[in-house]
């Protein structure tokens, strides 16, 4: 650096989408110059090396997320303790906005993990469920993901979730986790608990038998994953997906 030289550096090092500079248009003048700031550089493995050992350690820490999430959703700490996934931006109906990721394990093996990585876990299949995997303190999006008694989104497949409606700026995210499992845990699944969602629909207590109730399968058919719609039969027909009223 020359004397008298300006001294800078690239936001996108320390900054997430959830940055106050997303959004701003840089006037930096430099050659590679990216215009509009979305700090999406720390999803692109070719940013982190570049900067290998100059980025922050939360952006380390964010850069080995294994599964996916829209940058318009991020965690947000709601009160006191409870934190949970949040729309920054409005986000239309129809959209992906979470594919989890994580490690496929048996139902003997899901059993003897500890009661965190149980409750974080996923089924994806009759007898399998994914797991996360804490590597240097990494919490996926998806293990932030609240239920709701009358969700936002739905799961497309085993692993995708999509929007079902519209999302405010500001709303948190969220899923029905009786769409979720099929009950093959037994009582002890994480998936039994008393409901304080304060939605009208709210049920009082979740079961992870939840979804063989038939208001539960009318309000958010056809997105199950396809073990548990097996599991329902041929009982129900496909609705058409959903589409922004806009």
């Amino acid at each position: 650096v020359e004397v008298g030289e300006e001294l800078f550096y690239d936001y996108a090092m320390t900054e997430t989408e959830a940055s106050f500079h997303a959004g701003l248009q840089c006037g930096c003048g430099a050659p590679s110059c990216r215009g509009r700031l979305d700090m999406t550089q720390w999803r692109s493995p070719l940013f982190v090396r570049r900067y290998s050992g100059q980025v922050s350690r939360y952006i380390r820490r964010r850069s080995r997320q294994l599964s996916w999430n829209d940058p318009r959703v991020s965690i947000r700490r709601y009160g006191e303790s409870d934190m949970g996934l949040c729309a920054l931006d409005a986000i239309p109906a129809g959209q992906v906005v979470i594919i989890f990721s994580g490690k496929v394990v048996g139902l003997d093996e899901l059993r003897a993990l500890s009661p965190r990585e149980r409750t974080l876990s996923l089924q994806v299949h009759d007898s399998l469920w994914q797991v996360p995997v804490f590597r240097g303190g990494v919490r996926e999006p998806g293990d932030f993901i609240n239920h709701s008694c009358d969700a936002n989104c739905g799961l497309e497949d085993s692993t995708t979730l999509v929007t079902l409606r519209p999302i405010a700026a500001g709303e948190p995210v969220t899923m029905d986790y009786a769409t979720a499992n099929n009950g093959a845990i037994g009582e002890d699944s994480s998936d039994n608990f008393p409901c304080r969602c304060g939605s009208p629909l709210c049920r009082g207590r979740i079961s992870s038998e939840d979804w063989r109730k038939p208001e539960v399968v009318e309000r958010y058919w056809p997105y199950f994953p396809p073990f548990l719609k097996r599991a329902m039969g041929a009982a129900h027909t496909e609705k058409p997906a959903a589409t922004d009223p806009d």
